[in-house]
């Protein structure tokens, strides 16, 4: 289970019983955060964009940020694969 805040905080809870798998942290709290779902992969990545521009690639097993990439302005929508 995957969930974002506007607080610009990711989250992964395990399903069983939503205790925190991990947590990271996209740096955007300070303006709206993070107003989109996440997607996951077939092959493992957690995307999610941020009101600071900011696309956020994670391994959705970890957390671990495996990539970032600026678009230029806020992201309100979850990335369609």
């Amino acid at each position: 289970v995957y969930v974002t805040t506007w607080s610009g905080w990711v989250y992964a809870l395990r399903a069983s019983n939503g205790t925190i798998r991990w947590q990271y942290d996209t740096g955007s709290g300070g303006q709206l955060g993070v107003q989109s779902s996440v997607t996951v992969t077939a092959d493992g990545r957690a995307l999610v964009g941020d009101s600071l521009g900011t696309v956020h690639c994670l391994n959705a097993k970890n957390g671990k940020l495996l990539w970032t990439a600026s678009v230029g302005d806020p992201v309100a929508d979850s990335a369609h694969i």
